[in-house]
């Protein structure tokens, strides 16, 4: 039997690789060669067709080439001109910029004399009027009317006011004698000896500080005025020549960009240059590679022609070879499935052997009986051994006729077993049998209730055990002494102590085991109830949940 399952098991794993692996696989190949040639073949023609026809695929991408090679050439010749006439541009904008720059430079050479001339007009001014109160200091010049006032300590509308200075004036005049010592006093303040000087011999009009609008007379002389004169004229020349500088530095960097422009244009147009020359050496290989295209498509032709042959050749080979792989899987195919059949024969006949050599029981169980010895003869319907499962136990048990009406199949039952009083598995009713039993005058109806044994449990067969079925059951319900309730004309009431009072409640009942009976409505959890007895007198009992 083992040998024949082997060789079974063998021929169908040889069948399984051909099919699945062997004949796929060179089916597969045979196929793909068969494709591979196809298209090979169908390329070549497609190729041989493009040859023969009046303009080559070839041919057109060469003549593409050219032409494209042409157009980059007329463009570059173009590029070419348009540098140089850059390049005449930006030569033309330097010279225009170096011209501006040296006129500039004239310019700011004229602006800085008339600079100079201001500045000694300005310092003339404050030498006529101060004299040698005034600093031989350029810096000093760079002061405003203003500050030269602060820095000398004058007051220019006093230093000049001959109403006020008359007596002065006229003391001057008595003692202006350069040589007289009596002029020292005046020679610490030079400014007060030139004011007199002024105030004293000067015969028109002479002001310190005037309005703008104001009119001096011809001759006159209004010192503010004409140091303010002297100082805006200077201020106005130092004014245009910083405009010039700007004017200079920004020509000067006109001079430096056009430069950088006239560099980076050369630059361009011998770049430019250079690659024309790279595009004319292109365009001459492309007309060369055209050329010899033309002058090789015979040769092209013939050579595709014979690819074309031996190409058609190998499609027929390879469908040949198909033909043949197929035929040859075919046969070994069948001398596989023959081979499976055979051995599928061995083994059935095996099994039928084997099967006849062996007995089996309907159900798994314990071998708890047998009534024949090894090597006996056996005859069909002979018992020959009794078997036992424990897998699946029931309870077996009688109930009287008194109570028989009251167990329906499915209630619930709880079973303790003689032998461990604490041991108790459960079940369900599973059958009551509609026929009774008598034994000695006392009649019975057998029951069968499954049991759902626990997998730490161990029954044996035939234990002894006492079920109890749970005929009615009510949980969570209010659970009072049946002897409490009394009724009449089908209305149950109850007398509840409520508030040190005894008060009648009406109350819907439930079932009940003869002690017991459950309220469904009425009263609560938690009331007390009162019991009339002639043996216990009055009896408070306090109500609880019973499950």
């Amino acid at each position: 039997m083992v040998q024949a399952e082997m060789d079974l098991n063998a021929a169908n794993q040889k069948l399984n690789d051909f099919q699945n692996i062997t004949s796929k696989q060179e089916i597969n190949q045979a196929n793909l060669d068969v494709t591979k040639a196809f298209i090979g073949l169908k390329n070549s023609e497609k190729e041989l067709a493009d040859l023969l026809s009046e303009n080559p695929e070839k041919i057109q991408a060469l003549k593409s080439v050219v032409f494209n090679q042409l157009v980059l050439v007329k463009a570059k010749e173009a590029g070419i001109e348009g540098a140089k006439s850059y390049v005449t541009k930006m030569e033309a904008a330097l010279a225009t910029s170096e011209s501006t720059y040296e006129n500039a430079l004239l310019v700011l050479d004229a602006k800085n004399k008339t600079l100079q001339n201001a500045t000694l007009g300005y310092e003339n001014v404050l030498q006529k009027w101060f004299g040698a109160s005034v600093p031989d200091d350029s810096e000093y010049l760079n002061l405003s009317p203003k500050e030269v006032y602060e820095d000398l300590g004058v007051d220019l509308s006093g230093l000049y006011d001959r109403s006020t200075r008359r007596l002065e004036i006229e003391k001057f005049k008595d003692i202006a004698n350069p040589s007289s010592s009596k002029l020292d006093d005046w020679r610490k303040s030079p400014y007060d000896l030139i004011s007199l000087s002024w105030l004293a011999w000067h015969p028109g009009l002479i002001i310190g500080v005037c309005e703008t609008s104001e009119i001096i007379s011809i001759g006159g002389f209004c010192v503010s005025r004409e140091i303010d004169d002297a100082w805006i004229l200077k201020q106005n020349a130092n004014s245009d020549v910083n405009k010039q500088l700007s004017v200079v530095k920004s020509a000067k960097s006109e001079i430096t960009t056009y430069q950088s422009n006239l560099l980076k244009s050369q630059t361009d147009l011998e770049n430019v240059t250079n690659e024309l020359e790279i595009l004319k050496s292109d365009l001459v290989i492309a007309e060369n590679e055209l050329s010899h295209a033309l002058d090789q498509i015979n040769i092209d032709i013939e050579a595709q022609e014979l690819k074309v042959k031996v190409q058609n050749d190998d499609l027929k080979a390879v469908e040949s070879n198909v033909v043949f792989v197929t035929n040859k899987l075919e046969l070994t195919k069948n001398l596989r499935e023959s081979e499976v059949r055979k051995a599928q024969v061995s083994f059935d006949q095996s099994k039928e052997n084997l099967k006849n050599s062996k007995i089996y029981a309907p159900f798994d169980g314990v071998l708890t009986m047998a009534v024949i010895n090894e090597g006996s003869s056996v005859v069909a319907g002979q018992i020959i051994a009794q078997i036992s499962s424990f897998d699946e136990m029931q309870f077996e048990g009688n109930v009287s006729e008194s109570d028989v009406l009251l167990i329906q199949e499915g209630m619930s039952s709880e079973i303790e077993i003689d032998a461990d009083q604490s041991l108790k598995v459960f079940g369900e009713v599973a059958h009551v049998s509609p026929k009774s039993l008598t034994d000695q005058g006392l009649i019975t109806f057998p029951i069968e209730i499954p049991i759902d044994i626990p997998t730490d449990i161990l029954l044996k067969e035939g234990m002894s055990a006492v079920a109890e079925v749970v005929l009615y059951k009510e949980i969570d319900k209010v659970l009072v002494p049946l002897d409490s309730v009394e009724t009449s004309d089908a209305i149950s009431r109850i007398n509840v102590y409520t508030n040190e009072t005894i008060e009648e409640r009406i109350v819907e009942l439930g079932g009940n085991d003869d002690f017991w009976v459950s309220i469904l409505s009425g009263i609560e959890a938690g009331d007390k109830i009162v019991i009339e007895s002639a043996l216990t007198g009055t009896e408070e009992f306090e109500i609880d949940w019973e499950d």
